[in-house]
């Protein structure tokens, strides 16, 4: 079993803003009154079918050069984590770090530059979701890192996450299964890895991002503008019978993607 994706987070510079956008576009219900004013997202009020989703959180206070979107793996050991990301050729960030009343973290980047975070095993508590749950609200259901070097960015999760990930596929997509990285609770989301195609590599690192599961990915696009976000592109099908994606820009610019629920 691979360390398993159970939080998302989006930083920016506005964070009430960011909220009330994210409130407006999605339906979450988030609760900032804590002393970082920090938006959190349950679980329990958004996941697809059974229970499938993560929590998350939005925050503001960052310069607008330090933002951006990330998830966060639970990990045993911060500490030790951050050592082998080192010796694997990324770089500690910060931590570890006790948020009062909170999760034991620390924040990493790849090889490529990519911003991940992780958390101390234990933090992820289960929501009291019955397996037969239908889906609620709009969860997030996937994580993906784009980056430049598709055997880079594989060697580096699998080595530092116990990561499998299957490009089988036409477009080389790096498919990381949910089921082989969950919880003892059985929290997690599936995700993937994927290189730039060649014509686009160079022109930057590529990107970390979530996505959420919504019931149409065009009416999603249309509201997003709006609210004064961006579609970037989409709706986009992925060829044999994959799923409908969507990607847009937050009013930060910050990228998330969305999926069509497909029940």
């Amino acid at each position: 079993m691979g360390n398993p994706v159970v939080h998302f987070e989006v930083m920016g510079h506005d964070g009430p803003k960011l909220q009330q956008f994210f409130h407006d576009l999605f339906g979450w219900q988030i609760d900032a009154d804590n002393p970082m004013g920090y938006g959190v997202i349950a679980h329990s009020d958004n996941h697809s079918a059974g229970g499938i989703g993560i929590g998350g959180g939005i925050m503001g206070g960052m310069e607008a050069a330090d933002g951006g979107v990330t998830f966060y793996v639970e990990v045993d050991d911060v500490e030790a984590t951050l050592q082998q990301a080192e010796k694997l050729g990324g770089t500690r960030l910060y931590g570890p770090e006790q948020i009062p009343g909170g999760p034991l973290f620390g924040h990493l980047k790849d090889p490529e530059g990519h911003w991940i975070g992780l958390f101390q095993k234990g933090y992820a508590s289960p929501a009291d979701i019955p397996a037969d749950a239908p889906r609620v609200g709009t969860p997030v259901v996937h994580f993906e890192v784009i980056g430049n070097d598709y055997a880079t960015l594989d060697a580096f999760y699998s080595a530092l996450f116990g990561w499998k990930a299957d490009a089988n596929n036409p477009v080389g997509y790096g498919l990381i299964a949910r089921e082989d990285n969950l919880t003892a609770d059985g929290i997690g989301v599936g995700g993937g890895i994927m290189a730039l195609p060649p014509e686009m590599r160079g022109e930057g690192n590529g990107h970390v991002t979530f996505y959420a599961e919504v019931d149409d990915v065009e009416a999603t696009l249309q509201k997003v503008e709006q609210l004064g976000g961006k579609r970037l592109h989409g709706p986009d099908t992925v060829p044999g019978g994959g799923p409908t994606l969507g990607q847009l820009a937050d009013p930060e610019g910050h990228l998330i993607g969305i999926t069509q629920a497909t029940v």
